[in-house]
């Protein structure tokens, strides 16, 4: 059996450049992998059974199906069960289904005992986010998610992150089709935080992410939910992804602990998550023995 922990990440910074002549769009953006895990189990000689723990997890186009299918279609791996203990939040633009499904990969990979040869093709076939969590930490990743740069060792990235319980039908889909050419930008912004991860500036500044006016336009609760964040805690509150989760930097771990508490006093009684996390590296893999 093979346990794996799959981070969340968030986006330190998201720009559309355009939209390219097949209909996707092509972006620009640093992403970091974060503390909040989801914990997978794959268990080979299986029925092909998928069991889920922890928050919801819609079963109906899981990645994690997808991902198994995939890999074992491409490496002749039998069944196999798994078992998804879900804790970052679902369509939250925290990456959660991508790390899962990346996770999932890495875990079929092993089985197979395959090396690296079609790991990131599987990967561009699951998701635009899927193939930077293949990687070892922080990333320029550009493209439509396949180009993925690996930024070197940087001091920690200490965060706190809000996500409301906010469902938007076909998220990012609307939210790409709510762009304007007004929303497309150049992509230097996000090349001067990948410059500098470590920059004071990357966490005193509001970073640029395409999707805000978009977002804030279709969910106006959102917008509020973010000042109301950079009033408690006089940082600029961030979006990740398409949100509708936001997160603020924070100069260590004893300072994002203090905003937490900070934030969950204020935001008391809302219908909001909030978690402390600090940035990592790979995926963390490891065979365990089977119970029984």
């Amino acid at each position: 059996m093979i346990e794996i922990l799959a981070p969340a990440k968030l986006n330190l910074g998201l720009e559309i450049l355009g939209r390219r002549d097949d209909g996707l769009h092509e972006i620009r953006t640093v992403m970091t992998p974060v503390s909040l895990f989801d914990r997978l189990m794959i268990s080979p000689g299986g029925q092909g059974r998928l069991s889920t723990g922890g928050l919801p997890v819609e079963a109906s186009g899981n990645l994690v199906c997808a991902a198994i299918a995939l890999a074992g279609s491409a490496w002749g791996v039998g069944a196999v069960d798994a078992t998804l203990t879900k804790r970052t939040p679902m369509s939250s633009g925290l990456g959660g289904g991508s790390s899962d499904a990346a996770a999932t990969l890495l875990a079929m990979r092993r089985l197979a005992g395959q090396a690296d040869g079609s790991l990131h093709g599987l990967a561009a076939q699951l998701g635009s986010d899927v193939p930077f969590f293949l990687g070892g930490g922080s990333a320029l990743v550009a493209g439509v998610g396949e180009r993925v740069t690996l930024i070197p060792a940087h001091a920690p990235i200490h965060a706190v992150i809000v996500v409301p319980n906010v469902t938007i039908p076909r998220k990012t889909a609307t939210l790409y089709a709510s762009l304007t050419v007004g929303d497309f930008t150049d992509g230097t912004r996000v090349g001067e935080i990948a410059s500098d991860l470590s920059a004071p500036s990357v966490g005193e500044t509001r970073l640029p992410n395409a999707f805000r006016d978009a977002l804030y336009e279709l969910v106006p609760d959102l917008n509020r939910l973010a000042r109301e964040i950079e009033a408690t805690t006089a940082r600029p509150a961030n979006l990740t992804g398409a949100g509708p989760a936001h997160y603020v930097l924070c100069t260590g771990s004893e300072h994002a602990s203090f905003m937490a508490r900070r934030l969950r006093e204020v935001l008391m009684g809302r219908d909001v998550a909030t978690f402390t996390v600090r940035s990592v590296g790979r995926i963390q893999m490891r065979e365990v023995a089977s119970a029984g």
